[in-house]
């Protein structure tokens, strides 16, 4: 089963009833993070007992939004190796802990390989085809985790 919603929905029993009617092996619900909230509230309301997966925008608020609903599922990230020394830097910049660390830490690496380019000898362009080639993305590691005790918790 395959389906799209609009951004902002906040109904989503029907997709949840279509769901359960295919009698899936796990689910993939790639949302913003507080459309997960009211689907997974839904799903667990209308007695969807399978494996749960989802993406990065699964952020700890959405999590404790949910409470216990928010067990097992699994969902991928890239939390930053450093984490405290990169909250702190935030927190120090802006007066508050950020809201999405891990999307923090990637914008940060990104502007830094820029940076790179702008310093380099070379062009802008060919620094930076250097830089991102061939994958045209940053090095980042995505890693796995499901979510335990309300707990983010990496999967080996």
């Amino acid at each position: 089963y395959n389906d799209a919603t609009q951004v902002g929905t906040t109904d989503f029993r029907l997709l949840v009833q279509k769901m359960k009617a295919v009698n899936p092996d796990g689910i993939y619900f790639p949302l913003i993070p507080f459309d997960s909230v009211s689907f997974i509230q839904q799903a667990n309301q209308l007695g969807l007992k399978v494996p749960m997966m989802t993406g990065d925008a699964f952020l700890q608020d959405v999590i404790d939004a949910v409470g216990g609903m928010s067990e097992g599922i699994y969902f991928t990230n890239s939390y930053p190796e450093d984490q405290p020394l990169i909250e702190n830097l935030y927190r120090e910049k802006y007066g508050t802990n950020s809201p999405a660390l891990g999307f923090v830490a990637v914008g940060f690496d990104g502007v830094m390989k820029i940076g790179l380019a702008l310093d380099s000898s070379k062009s802008v362009k060919a620094t930076l085809d250097e830089v991102f080639s061939p994958t045209r993305t940053a090095d980042r590691v995505e890693k796995i985790y499901q979510v335990k005790n309300g707990e983010p918790v990496e999967i080996n």
